[in-house]
């Protein structure tokens, strides 16, 4: 089993927010974070975090078309990935997104969240969906 010994950044980049997701010093689980705005200082936000949480490597959302193509939401979130790893000198991974809002959204309403409450932990929640299927998806290698 493939196992990573630091802890790891989930990012879901979104039109207007962030949506931030850490895992556990074993890279086993990933739990929600936090949402920053979508916004120029944006980076230099996600290197601090990067830097007080002790972060060895950040797993960006790549939003692909349900066809596996890129489009343009693919090509901004590629941009953002290559700044951040340029910015942090980090690994920084681009893992397939595609579903992970629907799957945090449906897990959020089983959990009894609705309204504001549901959509003020959907970015973060959709976050944390991206990095744990990158986490197991790496485990089962």
């Amino acid at each position: 089993h493939f196992l990573y010994t630091m802890r790891l950044l989930g990012v879901d980049l979104g039109g207007r927010r962030i949506g931030l997701a850490i895992s556990d010093a074993d890279g086993k689980l990933a739990g929600p974070l936090k949402t920053i705005n979508q916004s120029v200082g944006a980076i230099e936000e996600i290197l601090k975090i990067v830097k007080s949480e002790d972060i060895g490597m950040v797993v960006v959302g790549l939003p692909l078309n349900m066809d596996g193509s890129l489009g343009e939401e693919g090509k901004k979130a590629q941009r953002f990935a290559q700044e951040l790893h340029e910015k942090s000198a980090l690994p920084v991974n681009v893992w397939d997104e595609r579903l992970s809002t629907f799957e945090a959204e449906r897990m959020l309403r089983e959990a009894g969240k609705k309204g504001d409450k549901l959509k003020k932990a959907l970015d973060k929640s959709a976050a944390a969906v991206i990095l744990q299927d990158f986490l197991n998806h790496k485990s089962n290698k």
